[in-house]
């Protein structure tokens, strides 16, 4: 792999902004008690940390119901911000038994 292409990428330095403050979240979550299920460390402000759902959400204050539709469903999910990032689960309705 050339590193020097990262580098000289001109989105590089924000790059690693976000994956950093994505780390960042993820080992705040985790250290809180979290299950952390995905980091998306993309190019997407601000990062997107999904956790397995469980009691500890309902402890995020300020958590809002949100949605994303694609062609086949809608998919429901809570989310709250936290340091910097969305962290997401799955609406409870929408866990599976």
């Amino acid at each position: 792999m050339n590193h020097w292409n990262l580098i000289e990428h001109p989105d590089a330095q924000r790059r690693l902004e976000i994956a950093a403050q994505a780390d960042f979240c993820a080992q705040w979550l985790k250290a809180q008690g979290f299950e952390v299920i995905y980091v998306d460390k993309g190019t997407r402000t601000p990062p997107r940390i999904t956790v397995r759902p469980g009691p500890l959400c309902a402890k995020l204050e300020g958590a809002v119901r949100a949605y994303q539709r694609t062609l086949r469903r809608e998919r429901h999910y809570m989310m709250a911000l936290r340091h910097g990032c969305e962290v997401c689960w799955t609406a409870p309705e929408e866990v599976e038994a």
